[in-house]
């Protein structure tokens, strides 16, 4: 077996995966695990719907600049079609609704346990690229489903 030295691991990164779309993917998962901490005790004296409304408005005040600022964003709203404006409706109602199903599950079970069942959410990914969007799942999916949902399970049932 060839051992994989040093200097090549930039070239294994362009080879095997988006090196920026990993370390993105690293850094959403380590924020979102220090936001559903500070949901947690923030939502001990708030509910649900009014932070998600707080939060909606100080996303307003930080992505209007950056909207602005970025020179794709206009280009973007440009070019958009009537079929990719419902896509972007539909996916925007469904955060929605996704993010208060969350903090609901932060407050009421606690940030610990509402992020086990909540990281199920490949399965549910797949699924609906398997139902929707004409995917095909194999035999890892299951089994990395299933685990998934064992582990989930294994953790709640402990916690």
């Amino acid at each position: 077996m060839e051992r994989l030295r040093l200097h090549e691991i930039g070239k294994y990164f362009d080879k095997t995966m988006n090196y920026i779309g990993f370390i993105s993917a690293l850094i959403a998962s380590v924020v979102w695990g220090l936001v559903y901490n500070i949901d947690q005790k923030i939502l001990l004296k708030s509910s649900p719907i009014t932070m998600f409304f707080v939060g909606s408005i100080i996303n307003i005040i930080i992505l209007v600049p950056l909207f602005f600022i970025s020179k794709e964003s206009a280009k973007d709203i440009i070019s958009i079609d009537r079929n990719q404006f419902c896509l972007l409706f539909v996916s925007q109602a469904l955060v929605i609704v996704a993010g208060i199903a969350i903090l609901y599950a932060i407050k009421y079970l606690g940030a610990p346990i509402a992020s086990v069942f909540e990281i199920s959410y490949p399965l549910f990914v797949a699924a609906f690229y398997f139902s929707f969007f004409g995917g095909t799942l194999n035999k890892n999916f299951w089994i990395g489903s299933t685990l998934i949902f064992i582990g989930g399970l294994i953790v709640a049932n402990n916690s």
